[in-house]
């Protein structure tokens, strides 16, 4: 039941990024990995551009559990994680069922099974997004029965933004790691 109320909390975290993203005018800017900025938490770590901020505005941030990374413009990566070991299949089945056709309608869907260091299940949506412009949504699902959780991560952003945000991407995507809780 905290899992399906988990995957309600980052669907409602997609749904407001993109209802305010009409209301953005911000520029897009190039992922400054100089310096990245650390994330250490108990159940994983990470890194993220020094450009880009964690929202920890949001109703729903929990720093172990649901936040997202945004970059300075309107693309951002959210980040789920359940202290539980439960089907990626079933999570990436969930917010692609969240997303389509609320966010983008009739998207080109690409399967995919490696995120940085880890295999699980993926699926890269393309299309419109809001009906407005041309965008992709990726969402990746992994569990871990040694660490006792499972993490769901969602990268958003628009077409044209991509190529300055997608090194940002990479590098929280090549830096995120389990870790074992020190129970």
């Amino acid at each position: 039941m905290r899992a399906l109320a988990a995957l309600g909390a980052l669907f409602a975290l997609l749904v407001g990024h993109a209802g305010c993203l009409g209301g953005m005018v911000h520029a897009e800017q190039e992922a400054d990995l100089r310096a990245p900025k650390p994330l250490v938490r108990e159940r994983f770590q990470l890194q993220y551009p020094r450009n880009w901020s964690i929202d920890e505005a949001d109703a729903d941030y929990d720093p172990d559990h649901l936040f997202s990374i945004d970059s300075p413009g309107s693309c951002h990566v959210s980040v789920i994680v359940f202290d539980a070991v439960l089907e990626p299949k079933v999570s990436v089945e969930a917010q692609v069922a969240a997303v389509v056709p609320r966010i983008v309608r009739n998207p080109v869907e690409t399967p995919f099974t490696r995120w940085g260091a880890h295999e699980g299940e993926g699926m890269t949506l393309a299309g419109r997004i809001l009906g407005i412009f041309e965008g992709t949504i990726r969402i990746f699902a992994h569990a871990s029965e040694p660490e006792n959780l499972t993490f769901t991560i969602v990268e958003f952003c628009f077409a044209e933004d991509l190529p300055l945000v997608r090194p940002g991407f990479e590098l929280i995507e090549r830096t995120f790691e389990l870790r074992r809780p020190l129970r």
